[in-house]
């Protein structure tokens, strides 16, 4: 079945929704915020490409931070490693034609929440630096926010494939076992 564009646009729009929703209810501990604000930006990168996924991270992500917080000088910082989390992942799975083998599925949510963590973690610095509050707080979660990394990688990881499937009657994707 050849991708339909209408399909596209409309689980674009509602990747993003859920994205900002997800964001929204993030469960926020001051040092650490727990969060699945990327797996729609995943999805909507592996199943439609680097523009789709950039685009789902940045309008969801964009949401979320003006319904949360309100506009703010670092409010683009913020929204910028979703953008290039779809980009990236987007670009993994247009490489391999969309025809993705769960292992290589799993190599790009591994590769695009190291990319999150890395960005994440120099959005806070320069945060810290703009707002001027002391840099060490800044840094205080980084290994609480890679252990959890790794649980959102492994059941990530685990649920795409399967939702991938699914969805590749409305993607035309065809996925490989």
């Amino acid at each position: 079945m050849k991708k339909n564009k209408s399909y596209q646009i409309a689980f674009d729009g509602l990747l993003a929704a859920l994205t900002a929703v997800f964001g929204y209810l993030a469960i926020d501990m001051g040092f650490l915020k727990l969060s699945f604000e990327e797996f729609p930006v995943i999805l909507a990168a592996l199943m439609f490409g680097p523009a789709d996924g950039a685009l789902v991270g940045g309008i969801g992500t964009f949401l979320y931070q003006l319904l949360r917080y309100g506009l703010d000088v670092t409010t683009v910082l913020w929204i910028l490693p979703y953008i290039l989390l779809g980009a990236f992942v987007g670009l993994y799975a247009k490489k391999h034609g969309f025809v993705n083998t769960d292992g290589q599925i799993r190599k790009a949510i591994l590769g695009g929440e190291i990319l999150v963590i890395v960005l994440n973690t120099v959005v806070i610095f320069l945060d810290a630096k703009i707002k001027m509050y002391p840099v060490p707080i800044a840094f205080a979660s980084t290994l609480w926010r890679i252990a959890a990394a790794a649980v959102k990688t492994v059941l990530f990881g685990f649920l795409t494939p399967q939702i991938l499937k699914k969805l590749s009657k409305f993607t035309g994707n065809v996925r490989k076992a």
